[in-house]
C-alpha cells in the first residue's frame, strides 16, 4: 500500500492574471500593427510566448508517492523523473502548516536560507522532512489529514 497525491496550480488569480496579460499584449500588438510600427513576426513571437507561458503553468504538476521504503516526488516540468528519498536518510518528519511567502518566498521549487528546500504548488500545508544530514525538505500537500493518517499507519510519525 502506498500514498499518492498529484497537485496542480489551482489559483484562479493566476489564470485571471495570465488572461489579462495576454489580452493586454494582444491589444497593444494589434494597435501597433494598425499603425505599422511593429512587424507581424513580432506579433507572432509575443503571442506564442504568451501561449507557451500559459501552457507551462497549466502542465505544472507535483506528484508525491510515499511507501514504506521511500518518499518520491516530481515537480513536472522541472523534474522529468522522480526524486527519491529513502526513509533511512530521514531523521524525522511531520505534517505542518507553513508560511509559503515568509519561509520560502512563494510557491514552486524554492530554497530558503534557514528553512531549506520546498517543493509546493499551492496552499500552506506540507510534509516537513528533517534529513540526517541536517538538510530540510518540505513537500506541499493538499491532503494533510490523509497524509498524516498514512504516515501513522506505516509508523513514520
Amino acid at each position: 500500500m502506498r500514498y499518492k497525491e498529484t497537485q496542480e496550480i489551482k489559483y484562479v488569480w493566476l489564470w485571471i492574471g495570465l488572461l489579462v496579460a495576454f489580452l493586454f499584449v494582444f491589444i497593444l500588438l494589434m494597435e501597433l500593427a494598425t499603425t505599422k510600427t511593429i512587424r507581424p513576426e513580432t506579433i507572432a513571437i509575443f503571442s506564442s510566448l504568451s501561449v507557451l507561458m500559459t501552457l507551462f503553468f497549466k502542465t505544472m504538476k507535483l506528484t508525491t508517492i510515499i511507501d514504506e521504503f521511500n518518499i518520491s516526488y516530481k515537480l513536472f516540468p522541472f523534474h522529468l523523473t522522480f526524486r527519491k528519498i529513502p526513509w533511512m536518510l530521514i531523521e524525522r518528519c511531520e505534517v505542518r502548516t507553513y508560511n509559503p511567502m515568509g519561509e520560502y518566498g512563494g510557491w514552486g521549487l524554492k530554497y530558503g536560507r534557514k528553512s531549506g528546500k520546498a517543493i509546493n504548488l499551492s496552499g500552506n500545508k506540507g510534509l516537513q522532512l528533517y534529513l540526517k544530514t541536517g538538510k530540510k525538505i518540505l513537500i506541499g500537500t493538499q491532503q494533510p489529514e490523509r497524509l498524516e493518517q498514512y504516515l501513522k499507519m506505516i509508523g513514520k510519525v
